[in-house]
């Protein structure tokens, strides 16, 4: 086949019937002669005039175009020589009458066809292989359609204003280890991995089994890779186990059935890390029960401390029952929970063993009963949402989950605490999405406790704890932007000192940068890199020196990194 010279601007027809006369010298002459007259004619009249900008544009244009055509010329010159090279396919003879194609156009024109059918199969099979669906189809239909994997995950590292490593800063006597707000405040490591599955069934008609195990692991000890590894300061936990099963009654098939170790319908507030309802423990219940308005649940939980020996017999335990009826219809439009749990602890006279030895520091309570109850509500809103809880416990109940309660024989608690412990908590929280860009959470809780007994070196057994805080978030982009937190606590009196009223009181505020997947209040993951400021005056007991400071340290500064994820 005769190659064309690459300065042709055109390609002819693969079939040609008649070829068209040579110019001779002459015509071309004449003709270079007309332009000539002609452009020198329209081009020395205004209308028609160039400056060499516009020359030199029209250059450039033409080539530009030229390049183009030489790149396509040379792209169609290598298929051919594509199509050369390959053996023709066998070509089926025409049928009778049929009209024959001119020698070789039908056998490249099935040779092209065959060639473009290739490429799209091959390109077709490189997707599929690609795409997840194409691995998702080598495992099993029953794993990959019943199987759920869900995890939560913090670390980072943080330092003191001296250099120093970071200590968690919480005020004395406040709520189970929460500061004023949890940003910037987390030096440990925390994670959880939860594994769920669904047995397949028969039909729509079987009963629907399912299981649920979350594994978690808590790091409080030196930030170094050695000790961790070794176990130092690592706890490994099992914090769920447990089976369900539906489908079980034909009429009301929601119902759901269960047993073994569970997140029992926790409810927490976020920017706190504060569970304040949380019964979570080991037993089993029913749930999902249609019942006026709302739903049904209720739950047998317990606990058990199989050192505590009551009567040097059995264990020491605590147990209750949860009586949830939620779903209920509420003011501003909003659904309410109503909780009721009666508790008891099975104690009395016996021992708590200390790597085998009595201890000498804690005992057992008495036998005692309680009573916890409450009431949550929550109110979608337009950009968010707002949850209000109401609760009160005493007795065996006034801590209001499973925990199994043990003496500080130490400082002389008495046996017969609980029948005077009492507690009543108010907790609210807001979460408000202003924006794609912005967004904010804030919340508030008292609690108001009285432990039934005080030491010789304690003011008293009862306070008051106030604290408030507010995380608002802004994104300059979609995906980097500002986290702040300010938090305040107060306590009406530290109970752990002598002097009456000896009232606390704690400031924070954290600033950090954060990279998150978009500006939504809970997207995560977040990469925060922060900087908070810890402000308690002159409020603190003499003995109150967190984060490497002195005693008559008014405040403390902390940096660091950390990431925080949950899917």
């Amino acid at each position: 086949m005769t190659r064309l010279p690459r300065s042709d601007r055109t390609l002819p027809p693969l079939q040609t019937t008649m070829k068209p006369k040579p110019w001779n010298h002459t015509a071309r002459g004449c003709l270079m002669a007309a332009l000539v007259v002609v452009g020198t004619t329209f081009g020395s009249t205004p209308a028609f005039a160039q400056s060499s900008a516009d020359i030199e544009a029209l250059r450039a244009e033409i080539k530009a175009s030229r390049e183009a055509y030489e790149a396509r010329i040379a792209e169609l010159e290598k298929r051919l020589a594509t199509l050369e090279k390959s053996p023709a396919p066998p070509v089926a003879a025409p049928a009778a009458g049929a009209p024959v194609p001119a020698a070789g156009s039908g056998n490249l024109e099935q040779r092209v066809a065959a060639l473009e059918q290739g490429q799209q199969a091959t390109s077709q099979s490189l997707e599929e292989v690609r795409s997840p669906g194409f691995f998702e189809k080598l495992i099993p239909e029953d794993v990959t359609r019943n199987f759920e994997l869900h995890a939560y995950l913090r670390a980072g590292y943080g330092i003191n204003q001296r250099g120093g490593g970071q200590e968690k800063i919480t005020s004395p006597d406040g709520l189970y280890q929460i500061g004023p707000g949890r940003l910037g405040d987390e030096p440990d490591t925390y994670g959880e991995l939860t594994f769920k599955y669904n047995m397949p069934r028969a039909d729509e008609n079987a009963v629907k089994f399912g299981f649920q195990t979350t594994l978690a692991f808590k790091y409080n000890g030196d930030k170094n890779n050695y000790t961790n590894q070794n176990g130092d300061g690592v706890d490994l936990l099992f914090r769920e186990a447990f089976v369900t099963a539906s489908n079980v009654f034909k009429t009301n098939p929601d119902v759901q059935f269960w047993a073994g170790q569970r997140f029992y319908d926790r409810h927490d507030i976020h920017i706190y890390d504060y569970y304040f309802l949380d019964t979570s423990g080991y037993g089993g219940g029913v749930e999902n029960i249609k019942l006026g308005p709302g739903k049904l649940a209720v739950a047998w939980i317990g606990g058990t401390d199989n050192t505590a020996q009551v009567k040097d017999q059995y264990s020491l335990t605590k147990q209750i029952i949860d009586i949830r009826w939620s779903d209920l219809p509420s003011l501003f439009g909003g659904k309410g929970t109503l909780w009721v749990s009666p508790q008891y602890v099975n104690g009395g006279s016996g021992v708590k063993y200390s790597s085998g030895a009595p201890s000498a520091t804690q005992g057992i309570p008495d036998d005692d009963v309680g009573l916890a109850l409450g009431w949550i509500q929550f109110n979608e809103l337009s950009k968010g949402y707002n949850k209000l809880s109401l609760q009160y416990g005493f007795g065996a109940g006034y801590q209001f989950g499973a925990y199994v309660p043990l003496l500080d024989t130490a400082n002389g608690q008495p046996s017969d605490f609980l029948k005077d412990a009492w507690s009543a908590q108010i907790t609210n929280q807001l979460v408000w999405q202003f924006s794609d860009q912005f967004s904010l959470m804030w919340a508030a809780v008292a609690n108001w406790e009285d432990k039934g007994w005080k030491s010789a070196s304690e003011s008293g057994s009862d306070r008051l704890f106030l604290t408030t805080a507010v995380r608002p978030i802004y994104m300059f982009t979609e995906h980097f932007g500002i986290e702040t937190e300010l938090g305040v606590d107060w306590a009406n009196d530290v109970r752990w000192t002598l002097k009456d009223d000896d009232q606390s009181a704690m400031a924070k505020l954290t600033v950090a940068a954060v990279i998150k997947p978009s500006g939504a209040f809970w997207s995560r993951p977040e990469i925060r890199a922060y900087a908070s400021y810890y402000y308690w005056g002159g409020s603190m007991p003499s003995w109150y020196v967190p984060n490497g400071e002195k005693a008559t340290s008014t405040g403390s500064w902390t940096f660091g990194l950390q990431a925080e994820t949950w899917w």
